[in-house]
């Protein structure tokens, strides 16, 4: 499959990255508008048909566009930060539905120990002085994130080079918000943001194209 389609989300995602390195706020803030909708262009022109699946993708990345839209606004009031994170976590749920729409193979279930071992063990981070008023919705956000990775190796039973794409890209989006949930409420990373970003942009690359690829090889 060819790349081309995607050179404008490469594009979008260069300026986003280099712009956050050199503290170009205003070029980081409107380039992060427009990354995951370059990444949508980049489905449409590579999808071969459009069955349910390819939907629920569609839906994924509309409602990450906009967790990423409401959460440039989060210093501004909490409620941003809420509607941000409520969005993303419907993002995940369009992502666990697509799982389920393309295997009906279930996950290894030493897979779900590990996953369950690091959920508890972020939790474990993230709690000590968290407000109440953060803990249910941050744990939500969290149980959900890691349903979607821990789902997304459903795949690999399709194909196992492909689902090893799709799976790696799962886990980078668990790494993403697990460095923003540690830099937003316990200590700031060295080149945090920079961090989040970069395995952001590879996790929803990684999860669309894959998805695509897939629904792609059903034709």
């Amino acid at each position: 499959m060819s790349n081309r389609p995607y050179l404008l989300f490469l594009g979008i995602s260069v300026v986003q990255l280099v712009s956050i390195l050199l503290g170009w706020n205003e070029i980081a803030f409107w380039s992060k508008c427009f990354l995951i909708p370059s990444l949508i262009v980049g489905v449409f022109n590579t999808l071969q048909r459009k069955e349910p699946a390819f939907y629920t993708v569609l839906s994924a990345l509309c409602f990450s566009t906009l967790g990423d839209v409401l959460l440039l606004f989060d210093s501004k009031s909490a409620l941003f930060f809420f509607a941000g994170l409520g969005s993303f976590l419907i993002a995940q749920i369009f992502y666990i539905i697509t799982f389920f729409r393309m295997s009906n193979k279930p996950y290894p279930s030493r897979v779900g120990w590990l996953y369950l071992f690091v959920f508890v063990i972020l939790l474990a981070i993230l709690y000590p002085g968290m407000p109440m008023s953060m803990k249910i919705p941050v744990t939500a956000y969290g149980f959900c994130l890691t349903m979607m990775s821990l789902n997304s190796w459903r795949m690999y039973s399709m194909d196992h080079s492909v689902g090893l794409l799709i799976g790696v890209g799962s886990i980078l989006f668990m790494v993403s918000d697990s460095v923003l949930a540690i830099g937003k409420f316990k200590w700031e990373l060295p080149y945090g943001h920079f961090i989040v970003m970069v395995t952001y942009i590879l996790a929803q690359y990684l999860l669309a194209s894959g998805l695509v690829r897939m629904v792609n090889s059903k034709s």
